[in-house]
């Protein structure tokens, strides 16, 4: 078993010849998946029959069979002079469909079985030839390699952070109020917002999660790159709410449409979501980087968390927007790099990557497109990720402060076109990344380490293959799309508990004391993300980039909804409002808990129950209030 199926290889197939039955030792291999059914795989180099079974799992991509039966030797006379079984270990890339050799081990076995014990697996007794068995016990582990960095790598990559620090120190000494630190005075360059939007929503996550996808299953989330469909929406319906009404919380507009409840419920969502998001966000790099080099987590998620901290409670926006920008130009140079690197290696170039990735149906051959939001169906994918991506530009603060911090609406809306097209065009160069992966490491297997998971596939190449120095900058790249989500989250973060919380509820104070808060509040929850991702780097947890998702749906629907509910709705109330809050929170913890859902299908939940039972509880609780310039009716 591997990588989600059972896999068959090799054995003796007997035929009846007129002299009586003749062996014929197999090459073949089958592979079964509960959903696809029988598909043939690679033919093995040499015969396996009777090799130890099951085969070893290795990783989460690769089968190793040990040894084994090859028919090179059949009735060997005399017996006791017989030299023994084949003894290479042959090794199954179920993504590539490759075979390789990982050398050979010291002594074969057949006919007997392998027992996974305490880490390793275990061959007992066994043929050593035919006929004579053995009473020795072998047993065989598994271990990754990791490769050192290097001077010229490490020097690259310190480059790049003492960058980012200056640019902190020199945003930090224009803060001289609250508007400054969470709105950037209104003077920022509405093409820096847009860099910065994009480099707030692609992180480290999209930058080694979505090649590693493509490298894996082929072109399926593509379809969820639905920013563009969005973006009209947003600028015709929400940017004007927000400019129009001058707020520095996205919530400030919830507590003008429904009441103060409603607002502090909004941003506690707010703040627990993005906690988790900067946890995530800075293990899950610090995790692949530290897989195939000499890195330790904790001190990957360390450094990367200080730096954030330092520069967003110096410098407030206006340092994390400007970082953004340099962010957005590694995150984008390096993977151009990379793609041109690898292009530059593949027999064909492009066309050969492509031509490759769909004779084995790794671009759009695998999407299935059933009415089955258990699975990541076409259409689940296309029609959540509109809910999806509709959160983050329309009710996440993160992103909604970008929104003022231009000089005008119309800057705000070029800004959010730029990072619409830019979106697009970056995350189809992720794509093709991870399609010229899959083309390299095919006609390069001996290349891939057996033990890789799946996720490190982009770090590990970054390492193995590119240029001394160069790997360093890339692996910055990496560091950078992590950095520029922390730092957005960390200072959105103190946006809310200062404007929503602090201003609120203790009104009257000087403006420098909200400024020194902001300040502490954000070194506050850089710790706290810093700690949670910690608590990840010790404990085992898969599948990252889905839970992410799912975080998002789960929360992100339920303020998706409730702006949704007060703009396009005149009769919403606040008891609707609230009532549709907590329902669709309970309905989406029960579909969570109880029903195999697939990630991209939490948001349309979450959006449509909290906007209908929000729409339908207020008629039994009207209310009369002045809405003038609250809703799409009344602007």
């Amino acid at each position: 078993m591997q990588d989600d199926a059972f896999y068959l290889f090799s054995g003796i197939e007997l035929l009846s010849t007129s002299e009586g039955a003749e062996r014929k030792h197999l090459r073949d291999g089958y592979r079964f998946d509960p959903t696809a059914g029988w598909t043939r795989t690679a033919d093995l180099p040499r015969p396996a029959a009777a090799a130890p079974s099951p085969a070893v799992a290795m990783g989460q991509s690769t089968i190793a069979i040990l040894g084994g039966d090859d028919g090179t030797i059949i009735d060997f006379k005399p017996l006791k002079e017989h030299p023994g079984f084949n003894r290479t270990l042959l090794a199954y890339h179920t993504i590539t469909d490759t075979w390789r050799s990982l050398g050979d081990i010291p002594a074969s076995r057949v006919t007997t079985s392998i027992v996974p014990w305490r880490g390793s697996s275990v061959i007992v007794s066994g043929e050593v030839s035919p006929g004579l068995r053995s009473p020795e016990i072998w047993a065989m582990v598994a271990t990754g390699s990791q490769m050192q960095l290097g001077l010229f790598n490490t020097l690259g990559i310190l480059v790049y952070l003492s960058g980012i620090v200056w640019i902190g120190w020199v945003c930090s000494r224009t803060n001289k109020s609250t508007d400054d630190f969470f709105r950037g005075g209104q003077q920022i360059p509405w093409w820096a917002a847009g860099l910065s939007i994009f480099a707030t929503l692609l992180s480290s996550i999209t930058f080694m999660a979505i090649p590693a996808n493509a490298y894996h299953s082929g072109w399926a989330l593509f379809l969820a790159n639905s920013y563009v469909l969005i973006t009209p929406l947003v600028i015709f319906v929400f940017l004007p709410f927000y400019r129009r009404l001058n707020v520095t919380s996205a919530y400030e507009y919830l507590e003008l449409r429904f009441n103060i409840a409603t607002r502090l419920a909004a941003s506690t969502l707010f703040i627990f979501f993005q906690c988790g998001r900067i946890a995530i966000v800075l293990y899950l790099p610090a995790l692949a980087i530290a897989t195939v080099t000499n890195l330790n987590v904790s001190l990957c998620i360390l450094v990367m968390g200080v730096l954030c901290i330092a520069y967003t409670a110096g410098g407030g926006i206006k340092a994390v927007i400007w970082t953004d920008v340099v962010q957005a130009v590694f995150l984008i140079g390096s993977a151009l790099y990379c793609l041109g690197f690898l292009f530059h290696k593949i027999e064909g170039g492009l066309s050969g990557a492509l031509v490759t990735a769909s004779d084995y149906g790794h671009l759009f051959e695998k999407v299935n497109w059933d009415w089955d939001v258990g699975i990541a169906s076409g259409w689940v994918i296309l029609i959540g990720s509109l809910f999806h991506h509709l959160f983050p530009l329309t009710a996440s603060q993160d992103v909604v402060q970008r929104y003022i911090t231009t000089k005008d609406e119309s800057g705000a809306a070029r800004a959010l076109w730029l990072n619409s097209i830019v979106s697009v065009a970056a995350t189809a160069t992720f794509f093709l990344i991870g399609t010229a992966l899959f083309a390299y490491f095919r006609q390069f297997p001996e290349k891939l380490d057996p033990n890789l998971s799946n996720d490190a596939i982009v770090p590990f190449f970054i390492v193995s293959a590119l240029p001394a120095g160069l790997a360093g900058l890339v692996i910055a790249g990496i560091l950078a799309a992590a950095q520029s989500t922390i730092s957005s989250s960390i200072n959105s973060i103190a946006t809310v508990v200062v404007t929503d919380f602090q201003q609120r509820l203790q009104p009257r104070r000087l403006d420098g004391f909200y400024l020194r808060s902001a300040r502490w509040v954000s070194v506050v929850v850089g710790l706290v993300g810093m700690g949670i991702a910690q608590l990840m780097a010790t404990s085992d947890i898969r599948s990252l980039y889905t839970a992410f998702i799912e975080v998002i749906g789960l929360f992100g629907g339920i303020l998706s909804g409730l702006f949704l509910l007060g703009v396009f709705s005149r009769h919403a109330s606040a008891r609707g409002a609230l009532a549709g809050t907590i329902i669709s929170g309970g309905v989406l913890l029960y579909a969570r808990s109880f029903h195999s859902l697939n990630a991209y299908a939490y948001a349309p939940i979450g959006v449509i129950v909290c906007v209908s039972v929000g729409w339908l509880f207020s008629f039994t609780a009207p209310e009369r209030k002045n809405l003038s310039g609250l809703t799409v009716f009344n602007r």
